[in-house]
């Protein structure tokens, strides 16, 4: 279940009218080629607007793609457009909330009715609207409730009705982070770094969309990442050349926490093009890899502590066969300070199942600070360490301090 959040706009009743007398011409006789990345249904919103009101000029700002908050934000962007925000949160979230106000006995009573569904004890209006909230939760990740559950909840409802006192007002609780207050999704990054074996390098990034891991969560689902189209072009003074370094077509991951009576998987998808730089010639390696695992929040969701079971395909010159796969564990953890810094230390172990006497596995420690001055200013300071990569060199150190300009 998603948060979903309205924005009210000041459009004058002419300028409505205009917009539904133009789809109303075009409901019988238009269609359009549908485009996931730029002329995709955000945009075409972006049309319309611009038919309300002439004056704006929107779709203009989307030449390489339209993702819904930037479009949100194109038109926030508009003198006096906005008129007023409506937030409604999810189910899960208003259950979360509920439940996380309850007191110690509170909290008791809370899983004994749900797991016995005892209603001869007296309970308080918050325990009753706490677990009415999750069986509301629970008929909509599951469709349905059983008939117990639902006679349940019906007497639930009628047992709240009896006691005094109106509902409990979690809208001053509730953890709001408008996604118009997010940082914009094209990314640049200039970094200064020093490689173990050749010298100090300067990286250059761009990235299409959206977020990663360590960027600031703010207007974003915490501690995930959406990592689309992300070019990296790596310059070493000792060789005075620029090279290729990597592309990330598409990089998922979604760290779902475990909370009691809630468990739902974190997962990861990625593909990667990268040349690891143990020699200044090394090959092109193709990744692509997949995994599931679990998740926890800790110190009040400011702790986010994962393990996560990884299957990774590589191919490239650098292996024995030409390719390789593998099996191993990415863990970490990731404290999110003040929502000002972020500090990991994410860890990667993978075993080569088909490398011939490779009894070893390969090593990846990462450690990560970034710190934002405002949502499109970014600091990070990171240090790479990897042992086993490959036959011809058995560690390699980096590390690398990098501003990124989001626009």
């Amino acid at each position: 279940s998603r948060d979903l959040w309205e924005y009210e706009l000041n459009l004058k009743k002419f300028e409505i009218d205009r917009l539904l007398n133009h789809l109303w011409e075009m409901i019988q006789t238009t269609w359009f080629d549908y485009f996931f990345i730029d002329e995709n249904c955000s945009y075409q919103l972006l049309t319309l607007l611009e038919v309300a009101r002439p004056s704006m000029l929107l779709t203009s700002n989307h030449y390489l793609h339209a993702i819904p908050i930037d479009t949100v934000k194109s038109i926030l962007k508009e003198k006096n457009i906005l008129n007023k925000i409506h937030y409604r949160p999810s189910f899960e979230k208003k259950m979360l909330t509920k439940r996380a106000a309850l007191n110690k006995d509170q909290r008791v009573n809370y899983f004994s009715l749900i797991e016995n569904h005892n209603l001869d004890k007296k309970y308080s209006k918050e325990t009753l609207e706490a677990v009415i909230s999750y069986l509301r939760y629970f008929r909509f990740k599951k469709k349905k409730l059983s008939h117990s559950q639902t006679k349940i909840l019906r007497k639930l409802l009628i047992k709240r009705s009896k006691l005094k006192g109106v509902s409990q007002n979690i809208s001053n609780i509730l953890n709001k982070s408008p996604p118009n207050l997010s940082h914009n999704s094209i990314t640049y990054g200039f970094s200064l770094g020093d490689h173990q074996g050749l010298g100090i390098f300067n990286d250059f990034s761009f990235r299409v969309s959206m977020h990663d891991l360590f960027n600031n969560d703010q207007g974003y689902p915490p501690f995930s990442e959406i990592d689309f189209l992300n070019l990296n072009l790596r310059f070493f003074y000792e060789q005075k050349k620029l090279f290729f370094h990597g592309l990330t077509p598409l990089s998922i991951l979604s760290l779902h926490p475990i909370r009691p009576l809630l468990f739902d998987f974190s997962w990861t998808f990625y593909t990667k093009i990268n040349r690891i730089f143990e020699q200044i010639n090394n090959p092109f390696n193709y990744n692509i890899g997949t995994g599931a695992g679990i998740n926890y929040r800790l110190l009040d969701e400011s702790l986010s502590a994962f393990s996560l079971l990884i299957v990774d395909l590589s191919a490239g010159k650098a292996h024995q066969k030409g390719y390789r796969y593998s099996i191993g564990f990415k863990v970490g953890a990731i404290f999110n300070i003040d929502k000002k810094f972020k500090f990991g230390f994410p860890v990667e172990i993978l075993w080569d199942l088909n490398q011939i006497n490779r009894t070893k596995p390969r090593l990846k420690l990462s450690s990560v600070l970034s710190i934002y001055n405002n949502p499109n200013y970014e600091f990070r300071f990171k240090a790479n360490y990897q042992k086993n990569i490959n036959y011809d060199q058995n560690e390699l150190f980096e590390n690398s301090a990098t501003f990124y300009y989001f626009f």
